[in-house]
């Protein structure tokens, strides 16, 4: 391990040795998370994927997306990504990554079914009054 002052502030550098997570990085590039699409709107029984693209970190960072629902009466995700709309109205699905010290939500909107058809009873027939 390296030490050096930089004014006035101890600054260490690693020097990739076992210890080090980030093969001797001093500042790693930000860890950051998104998604494609960034929204989805859906119908009841219908499902999409959604691609999780992580940025930033160390080489050896945990890059597993982790996903959660907030409604999942609404909309269910699973480990890759895939929504399924299970009923109608609105969840916010959150994707992390990097152990949780990155996250992005994305909105997600289930349109309820419309009936395919109307059942309805014809109008009863009432003789007309003769003038």
């Amino acid at each position: 391990m390296l030490m050096l002052i930089a004014g006035g502030t101890l600054v260490s550098c690693a020097d990739g040795g076992a210890d080090d997570p980030c093969g001797g990085i001093v500042q790693p590039l930000p860890r950051a998370i998104t998604t494609s699409p960034a929204a989805l709107v859906l119908d009841i029984g219908a499902d999409s994927v959604i691609v999780a693209n992580s940025s930033g970190g160390c080489s050896n960072d945990d890059r597993t997306v982790v996903w959660i629902t907030s409604n999942p009466q609404v909309a269910t995700v699973d480990a890759n990504g895939r929504v399924r709309a299970v009923g109608g109205g609105s969840a916010i699905l959150t994707a992390s990554v990097f152990s949780n010290q990155a996250r992005v939500t994305l909105p997600v909107t289930v349109r309820a079914r419309l009936a395919s058809r109307i059942l309805a009873r014809p109008a009863r027939q009432y003789p007309r009054a003769e003038p």
